[in-house]
């Protein structure tokens, strides 16, 4: 059995790209652990979160310049880098998330985990900055 997926060339005609039981299951396995891993870095990351509003107070803000003018972040903006992880971990959810193309399947198998580690460093990076904002006030 094939399910063949409709996607377009550059030129803008359309064309078939043919999947067959094996691709689908190699899908099925990927949209998993895609699953798990993005489950994971959300758990972390929202440990960090939880971590930071225990030691500082939930007002504490820190600097941030954009355009010659400093504004300033409060500790919410911790939650940015999990909900872009919720984000993705909702597109996972769908129907038609395992009839993922050979080339789509080599690319998230080297991007999901890149990504994951964005949301954790980077939710770790700014929880660094507010306890250390935290600190000197």
């Amino acid at each position: 059995m094939t399910i063949d997926l409709q996607t377009t060339r550059p030129d803008g005609t359309p064309r078939t790209v043919p999947l067959t039981d094996d691709d689908v299951a190699r899908g099925r396995v990927l949209v998993r652990w895609m699953r798990v891993a993005l489950v994971v870095g959300i758990v972390v990351s929202l440990g960090l979160v939880v971590f930071v509003w225990t030691q500082v107070p939930v007002w504490t803000t820190t600097p941030y310049r954009r355009h010659g003018v400093e504004h300033s972040l409060p500790t919410f903006a911790l939650l940015l880098f999990p909900g872009l992880g919720v984000g993705m971990l909702a597109s996972t959810l769908r129907k038609s998330s395992a009839y993922v193309p050979p080339r789509e399947r080599t690319f998230l198998l080297v991007a999901m985990p890149i990504f994951v580690v964005f949301i954790v460093g980077a939710t770790a990076y700014l929880a660094s900055t507010y306890l250390a904002a935290g600190a000197s006030s």
